[in-house]
């Protein structure tokens, strides 16, 4: 599984859980992930306007999609980090809050 994490703007991105847990192609499909938006392999989370230290003030701004190297080897991509073209609320608009996602799991 797939899993989309969103990011606040500064040196600190986000904490805890991964809003949502998808199939690679479900991610694809709905959320129209590219391998050409990879971001950043597995051992650093990306950061964005690192100098901004109200980000998470602001709420969250920036969506990405984690591929850990399994995943990413039965799809031919490379392990780590993909920006979403799509902001965390145009996310939610198409997958549903992240807490009705986890209780269908």
């Amino acid at each position: 599984m797939a899993q989309i994490w969103f990011l606040y703007d500064g040196p600190q991105p986000t904490y805890g859980k991964p809003a949502y847990r998808l199939p690679v192609t479900e991610c694809i499909d709905k959320l129209d992930v590219f391998r050409s938006r990879f971001c950043s392999d597995l051992s650093r989370l990306p950061k964005f306007n690192v100098a901004n230290t109200l980000g998470s003030l602001r709420g969250f701004r920036h969506s990405v999609m984690k591929l850990n190297e399994d995943e990413a080897a039965a799809f031919g991509w490379k392990a780590g980090y993909y920006r979403l073209e799509l902001k965390p609320h145009e996310v939610m608009e198409r997958l549903g809050r992240p807490e009705e996602s986890r209780k269908a799991s």
